[in-house]
């Protein structure tokens, strides 16, 4: 046998020559045009659905196992934006004019016909390219279309290549995007064009190159001609020869072709020093002022090969990292350490809290004291006054310390005022101009901190054990803003009121000292992870989960909706009957029955109501509002969340109507800041409803009027742990350590 086909192939080799050539050519010619067809495919409804339902106003729904498909596919047939889809045909002009006719007919707009020519309506199948031209132009008119956008990235890594990313996550030189529904397994270190939905991956419109360059690459080593690297957070190895030994332990720009490192350009200037602030497109670093941000800015922390493209997440107040510099730009951030907390940078705020900007700052000390800047210090002698306005020379030159000559001593602020009088502070004051006026910061040590904002949070009467729930509260809350800076772009993590915590609006007290003292570090934890820890007045009964925020429950699982009292109701507070009943009766067994906001109400006639309401209307409190509703008809809460806190109210008005969403605007918008509520401690006034934990029912005033009753409990957001709750629980015996953990379900304390 193996004879007969040596001799067959011996006879006809000439002819086997020219079919076997033929069938690569015909291979040669199928290879090329499919790799033709994958860049210019015609993409199906399935692909389009996604697109469209993003932009329509679609909200991510969790994963029940269909095809990845199935929501969108859904999501747009319960709109009506097509008719009939079937997921797997492919996209068309038909389709097209459907979709162009939805949008108008919805948002009651006309489409120009520049755009719908740019759009190129046409009668056949659209390739990919073809639909993202047709996407883009039009996607301004969807309700969520100014965040679709058309970008070109490189893929850096894919779940397949690496153990670093989630599933359906793909790392590329503008970040980290999800990508569910899409093949990127073959485009490792491919450029690409895509349509994008904020950190979504919509579609795949080109696969441009595998030329590229990854800015700003952290350079772990080079060993045995093997280059280690970290790309943007992901390790990676490459085979190289005829590299510096001396090359590790540097950021670079990396440019690969084909997949094989072609350029290595390293960046080797450095500069360290207190970050000051960071705001937008610069970091202040002492001993340089504002230094401009290279917008491929990377920061490397090498002790867990993490990266974070956010300059603005850089902790300022310490020096934690060296900045390596290029071209004058501030390319990269390398940490070495972890944050040992220290200090932590107060704003302070003008009299009455109503403003972040002084017109005016006076300063004394009962002792001498220095104002310094980076070229002069000056010497101020005990008892004199230092004073300075917006137009002041010396304030032009850069930010101006002032720090008591003696230590523990205390500056005073002479030009404003709190409930004790004029506030004094230990630490330093620093003092910017800003286009707003100057800007006063107090930098302060941590626990120091503390002793000002306890006894300005909690009433001292409460006794030491509840004022450490409230220290490790207040310690954890401001830990988490050491990392999650409040006011970044002037220089501090906090400022000193409600917004974040009330500091020293109250003078310290031995008390909460001795409490401060007893629970020195103490921070609440979840997983090791240091907590945002919550906290508010009084409860009505109900203790509520994140979902009030409109946040995600299972990302912060120690925060948990549900009774807070020695009963345990377990009732569905979400539905309106349960939560009425509930909330026109009072329970002696809650934490807080006994107090004045436990239960509350306010009768208001309809024309108060809507001046008020008009009023805020016209302030801007609403965005894209009617100035004026007329007289209040109706007032109908249309969801609650598990809590039984309203979320989602309509006023109907003679003249129109308005949907309140989130609970702190139905407390700012149904408020009337001269009505008398009516509360468990008697009569008072507030300019916001005291809690969204609400029914409302139309009533017949004293003089024969319409006015509506808003019957309430509780005082404050809901979430976390309620001050007065804590108040009666230590009076039933329970220790600080357990109060917390009831609050915070699952946490440790640390």
């Amino acid at each position: 046998m193996a004879y007969n086909i040596k001799c067959f192939i011996k006879k006809h080799k000439k002819r086997l020559i020219i079919v076997v050539a033929f069938v690569l050519f015909i291979g040669i010619l199928a290879f090329a045009a499919g790799s033709c067809n994958l860049k210019n495919k015609n993409i199906t409804m399935a692909d389009i659905c996604k697109a469209v339902a993003y932009a329509g106003g679609y909200e991510e729904k969790t994963d029940d196992g269909q095809y990845w498909y199935s929501a969108y596919v859904d999501f747009c047939s319960q709109q009506g934006i097509f008719e009939k889809i079937k997921p797997n045909e492919a996209f068309t002009g038909q389709r097209a004019r459907e979709l162009i006719k939805y949008i108008e007919e919805k948002n009651g707009v006309t489409i120009d016909e520049e755009t719908k020519k740019k759009a190129e309506l046409k009668v056949g199948s659209y390739t990919s390219k073809e639909f993202a031209a047709f996407f883009i132009a039009i996607k301004d008119y969807f309700a969520s279309g100014s965040s679709i956008n058309s970008i070109k990235l490189s893929v850096a890594a894919v779940p397949d290549n690496t153990n670093e990313l989630e599933n359906w996550t793909v790392c590329t030189d503008k970040g980290n995007y999800t990508f569910k529904g899409l093949r990127l397994s073959g485009k490792l270190d491919h450029m690409l064009e895509v349509i994008t939905f904020n950190n979504e991956i919509l579609m795949v419109v080109d696969d441009i190159s595998k030329d590229i360059t990854y800015k700003n690459v952290w350079i772990n080593k080079y060993e045995e001609n093997i280059l280690y690297l970290n790309i943007y957070g992901v390790p990676r190895t490459f085979k190289v020869g005829g590299v510096s030994e001396q090359v590790g332990s540097i950021l670079a720009d990396i440019t690969l072709n084909n997949g094989k490192i072609t350029n290595i350009d390293t960046k080797s200037d450095v500069i360290s020093g207190k970050v000051l602030s960071a705001g937008d497109g610069y970091v202040e670093v002492s001993g340089y002022g504002r230094v401009p941000v290279d917008e491929d800015f990377v920061m490397y922390n090498v002790a867990d090969n993490t990266a974070d493209r956010n300059y603005e997440d850089i902790i300022i107040g310490y020096d934690l990292q060296d900045f390596i510099v290029a071209a004058g730009k501030i390319c990269g951030a390398i940490v070495s350490e972890g944050l040992t907390v220290g200090n932590i940078r107060v704003l302070i705020k003008t009299t009455g809290f109503t403003d972040i900007f002084h017109e005016n700052v006076s300063i004394t000390c009962d002792t001498s004291y220095t104002i310094s800047s980076d070229d002069e210090s000056v010497s101020y002698e005990a008892g004199e006054k230092a004073e300075f306005n917006r137009n002041d020379e010396r304030l032009s030159r850069g930010r101006l310390i002032v720090e008591p000559d003696i230590e523990n001593a205390e500056i005073k602020l002479e030009s404003i005022k709190r409930s004790h009088g004029n506030p004094s502070y230990e630490g330093a004051i620093e003092l910017s101009l800003q286009d707003g006026g100057i800007v006063i910061i107090n930098e302060v040590d941590l626990e120091k901190y503390l002793e000002r904002v306890v006894p300005s949070e909690m009433p001292v009467s409460f006794g030491v054990e509840a004022l450490k729930v409230q220290a490790v509260c207040a310690r954890s809350y401001a830990y988490r803003h050491l990392t999650n800076v409040g006011y970044g772009s002037y220089g501090a993590h906090v400022d000193d009121s409600t917004k974040f915590q009330v500091y020293n609006n109250t003078k310290e007290q031995p008390a909460s000292n001795e409490a401060i003292l007893a629970t020195k570090g103490q921070l609440l934890k979840y997983n090791d992870e240091v907590i945002q820890a919550y906290y508010y007045s009084t409860s009505c009964g109900i203790g509520a989960d994140v979902s009030l925020w409109g946040s995600n429950p299972q990302n912060y699982p120690y925060y948990i909706s549900k009774d807070l009292g020695e009963n345990n109701r377990q009732k569905n507070y979400s539905d309106e009957n349960v939560f009425r009943e509930f909330i026109m009766s009072e329970d002696e067994a809650d934490y807080d029955s006994k107090c004045d906001y436990y239960r509350w109400k306010m009768n208001v006639s309809a024309v108060k109501l809507s001046e008020s309401f008009n009023n805020k209307l016209q302030s801007g409190i609403l965005e894209n509002a009617p100035d004026n509703i007329g007289t209040i008809k109706n007032i109908n809460i249309k969801k609650r969340v598990s809590c039984g806190a309203a979320v989602c109210v309509e006023v109907e008005g003679s003249n129109g109507s308005v949907i309140l969403e989130t609970e702190s605007v139905i407390r700012k918008m149904l408020g009337v800041a001269d009505e008398v509520l009516m509360t468990n401690g008697g009569e008072t006034k507030k300019a916001s409803l005291p809690s969204a934990f609400i029914v409302i029912d139309k009533n017949t005033m004293s003089d024969g009027t319409e006015g509506f009753q808003i019957t309430g409990g509780g005082y404050g957001h809901g979430i976390g742990m309620s001050q007065n709750s804590v108040n009666s629980m230590v009076k039933k015996g329970m220790d600080y350590k357990s109060i917390l953990q009831f609050f915070y379900t699952g946490t440790t304390v640390s």
